[in-house]
């Protein structure tokens, strides 16, 4: 299970790779794997302190909130300034999500490898299953949005973003489902929560919007 938190990003940027990157976006691979994985050291630090100081409240719906924040909005509130300052702020004005994909998901694996270590020896598997699924497909939806955000432009584009927003929001639903005791409900939102960011992100990184 653990291994699974530390291998499915960077198996998952294989794939989509090998489906969807031409020879050329391959090639440009390298370098925004190498600013991902550097970038993430300062932000897994920044996300360590704000962390430390926010304390669950067990039980409640605010449980769900503080998941929304912990897992899929502060990591990538961390991200964009490490993106902008590695890609000299350019990359702001038209995003492509096969570079986004390239830059997220293995900084996304230094944030998973941080979560496992937090998790390690606890009965739950929803820490080593669940939220790998969850993050993956919250990244996809995250490409997704901000490429169509880009092509469509401001404010029309700002739009797209509610994606990547509910996605957020109903996989922190998911992944406290299995704290609130209702570990059925939990698995099924997983499942259909990382097929429908999986399959939005993937249809524009198929389409190529910023492409044409």
């Amino acid at each position: 299970m653990y291994a699974f938190m530390l291998a499915s990003a960077p198996l998952l940027l294989l794939s989509l790779s090998a489906w969807f990157y031409t020879t050329e976006e391959r090639k440009g691979n390298p370098s925004f794997i190498f600013k991902g994985m550097i970038g993430s050291f300062p932000a897994i630090l920044l996300w360590l302190a704000i962390t430390w100081l926010l304390k669950p409240v067990w039980g409640s719906a605010s449980l769900v909130f503080y998941y929304w924040f912990k897992y899929f909005l502060l990591p990538v509130f961390l991200a964009a300034p490490v993106w902008g300052l590695a890609n000299h702020w350019v990359s702001f004005r038209n995003f492509r999500s096969r570079e986004i994909l390239a830059f997220m998901l293995p900084y996304a694996t230094a944030f998973l490898a941080v979560w496992m270590a937090q998790s390690w020896g606890t009965p739950f598997a929803a820490a080593s299953l669940a939220l790998p699924l969850l993050t993956l497909g919250a990244i996809l939806a995250l490409a997704g949005s901000l490429e169509l955000c880009s092509w469509y432009g401001f404010p029309a584009g700002l739009s797209w973003l509610l994606v990547w927003v509910a996605s957020g929001l109903l996989s922190a639903v998911a992944y406290s489902l299995f704290f609130l005791r209702y570990e059925l409900a939990g698995l099924l939102l997983t499942l259909a929560v990382t097929a429908g960011g999986s399959v939005f992100g993937i249809i524009v990184l198929k389409r190529r919007f910023n492409s044409l």
